[in-house]
């Protein structure tokens, strides 16, 4: 199906081409990368997989709909991705030890008074051991404030095997 042979598409080519296209919707490639990824590594020509692309919307038209919307989730998560690199890089030129200091505050301007101090062993006991009137576990917050209201209880998964 290269240029050098001849323009006759027979309709076992185009099945070879839609199969290979859904091979490449598995891996949520746009229709740019599915033309280059087949015409590299197939020797497709891009027009004959545009052609069988077009097609395949035709039929498909709900298909594509949600497809193009998670292509578009997608690139969101590979900028979220590339963005979140970058914030490690600057953090780690910030504080290049790795260790960082986080101020001690209960997040307003006024000193802390009698503030109970609990460790994250003790919260998580509080979480595990509490319960609440509805069989649930009370939260850490719930626990240091005294309120009664009842969260639904954790679920503990225990290393090892199955």
């Amino acid at each position: 199906m290269s240029s050098g042979e001849d323009k006759k598409v027979s309709s076992q080519d185009i099945q070879l081409v839609q199969n290979l296209i859904e091979r490449c919707l598995r891996h949520y490639m746009s229709q740019k990368e599915v033309e280059t990824t087949l015409l590299v590594k197939e020797k497709i020509e891009p027009s004959v997989t545009e052609l069988v692309w077009q097609k395949l919307e035709e039929e498909n038209q709900e298909f594509f709909k949600a497809y193009s919307l998670r292509l578009i989730v997608k690139e969101q998560i590979i900028n979220f991705n590339r963005l979140l690199v970058r914030q490690v890089e600057l953090m780690h030129q910030i504080y290049p030890t790795g260790a960082t200091s986080i101020p001690m505050s209960n997040g307003s301007h006024i000193p802390p008074s009698k503030e109970r101090k609990v460790s994250r062993m003790s919260a998580i006991r509080v979480l595990e051991d509490s319960t609440g009137s509805n069989g649930g576990a009370k939260s850490y917050l719930d626990d240091l404030v005294g309120n009664s209201v009842a969260v639904p209880k954790a679920v503990v998964i225990k290393s090892g095997g199955m």
